[in-house]
């Protein structure tokens, strides 16, 4: 059976031993009401159960953010909703992308924004609630959602006599049970399966951050120094840095007018790591502040660069939403900025190569 067919004129074939027949036909409907707020008798130390969309996030409906006096079921629109029905939204904003539904466990009520459908006897309330949960892109977005919202209205809306001429397909009282069944066990194996898969991610980030630990303490690399003793060490390399830094605002220097060169005289020296150390570095490495190895022309800055449409052969400005944990970017998922952009005196954001 594929609920893709139903939105058809001509229904999917069934397997033998089913039907189909309106959801109306399956029970009885009722719409609920909200108790008026102004009068605390209907509220204060409410035991009944009332049902509103900010309570259909379950399957199964056991308790409610809210409860009502029995005065208030007395006194308004809203009615007693016997156990084992089936509740549906019938209005709200989430309906513009999801058709909430759930059964009831207990004696509830519902508010206006619900509605309530009692199955008569040989119809599983879990197996319609199933069947419409299955259905509500195929069927309810596009036949009942796109049609039946009342314009004009802020938020959506279905019809309640529109909705109760969607086709389900009847299977066997049995079977009704065996289905609902067979998709619990199935589901629970599904809930056990991410529960597994939650544990594990959380397993591979605490290995992750292990092994950046083993990695920026030299642990990693520990037997590979044993093996290749360096011929230069990483106090070495820092001063092969710093003097091409010096040299290199030296020239930078010298290729100024007298104009632009009236600024700074003095070399600015980068700043040095802090003094106190989180751990002992292999004898080999050495201590840097970031801004000791970084170009001395080109510092750390904020980009403010706005790609625009994507340019073939342009430039890929590196943005926030593109990054991925521990994996820097993907250049394929990156927009192609014009160079242009990149070359205004007033943009602080600038082509780099990379490493």
């Amino acid at each position: 059976m594929s609920p893709n067919t139903l939105a058809t004129a001509e229904p999917t074939i069934l397997p033998a031993g089913w039907a189909w027949a309106q959801l109306g036909q399956l029970g009885s409907s009722v719409g609920g009401g909200t108790p008026s707020k102004s009068v605390p008798a209907y509220w204060a130390n409410g035991s009944m159960l009332w049902v509103s969309p900010k309570d259909m996030k379950a399957e199964v409906i056991t308790d409610t953010e809210d409860h009502i006096t029995e005065a208030a079921v007395a006194s308004s629109a809203t009615k007693f909703v016997p156990p084992g029905s089936v509740l549906m939204v019938m209005r709200s904003g989430i309906l513009r992308h999801t058709f909430p539904v759930a059964v009831n466990a207990d004696r509830v009520t519902v508010n206006q924004d619900l509605r309530a459908l009692t199955p008569t006897a040989g119809i599983n309330p879990s197996y319609i609630a199933h069947y419409l949960r299955a259905i509500q892109r195929q069927v309810l977005k596009r036949q009942v959602l796109n049609r039946c919202s009342k314009d004009g209205t802020t938020v959506q809306s279905i019809e309640a006599s529109r909705l109760e001429r969607i086709p389900v397909p009847v299977a066997p009282m049995r079977e009704q049970r065996r289905i609902v069944a067979r998709i619990n066990e199935l589901f629970a194996e599904i809930e056990e399966g991410e529960a597994a898969l939650e544990y594990a991610c959380q397993g591979l980030d605490t290995w992750r951050r292990t092994l950046l630990k083993a990695a920026v303490t030299g642990e990693l690399t520990r037997d590979w120094r044993e093996a290749n003793r360096p011929a230069e060490t990483g106090a070495d390399l820092l001063e092969q840095i710093l003097h091409r830094r010096h040299a290199d605002w030296e020239r930078r220097r010298a290729g100024k007018s007298p104009k632009t060169a009236s600024g700074k005289t003095q070399y600015p020296a980068p700043d040095l790591p802090c003094a106190a150390a989180s751990w002992e570095l292999p004898k080999t490495w050495a201590w840097a502040s970031l801004d000791q190895i970084t170009r001395g022309d080109r510092p750390s800055s904020y980009g403010v660069l706005q790609p625009g449409a994507d340019v073939p052969g342009g430039i890929p400005p590196a943005l926030v939403p593109i990054f991925r944990r521990g994996a820097g970017y993907r250049r394929d998922q990156l927009p192609l900025a014009e160079p242009q952009k990149f070359a205004r005196s007033d943009n602080r954001s600038a082509v780099s190569q990379a490493p």
